[in-house]
């Protein structure tokens, strides 16, 4: 089930990437990211109340986990401005390419208290491929 679910968070994404990005077409990039994280706040507040999770943070938490909306800020502004240069398909696939290389690192590593897992040398071939598709996708 966990595969579905990444599954449709990577077209949720590309719908993202593409109605966010229009949006920043017809007013600006700013102001289309303001609207994102607006109306995520609003949705996050909603789900709040309608499912409380009621569990009690047990202990203090690194200040990294509290900057993510700046992160998420930044993603937003720079997806406006990488769609409107070189639209959907290259913007998502550049995207995944970022993604998949910083969570390979992440995982190496054990960055960010996650546990230690092993990025073998099996893993290049797919990094291959995915680059070769990207470069196809910018060729055509």
């Amino acid at each position: 089930m966990n595969y579905i679910f990444g599954a449709l968070v990577g077209g949720l994404i590309a719908i993202m990437v593409s109605v966010n990005g229009q949006l920043s077409v017809y007013t600006t990039v700013y102001f289309s990211a303001a609207v994102a994280h607006l109306v995520a706040a609003g949705g996050s507040f909603l789900l709040t109340l309608i499912y409380p999770d009621g569990s009690e943070r047990k202990k203090k938490l690194p200040i990294y986990f509290y900057l993510t909306g700046i992160l998420g800020a930044i993603i937003i502004v720079l997806n406006n401005v990488t769609f409107k240069a070189l639209g959907v398909s290259i913007t998502v696939a550049l995207m995944l390419l970022g993604q998949m290389l910083a969570s390979l690192v992440i995982d190496s590593l054990g960055l960010f208290n996650m546990e230690k897992v092993s990025t073998g040398k099996e893993k290049i071939p797919g990094l291959v491929i995915i680059i070769i598709g990207i470069i196809m996708i910018m060729l055509s």
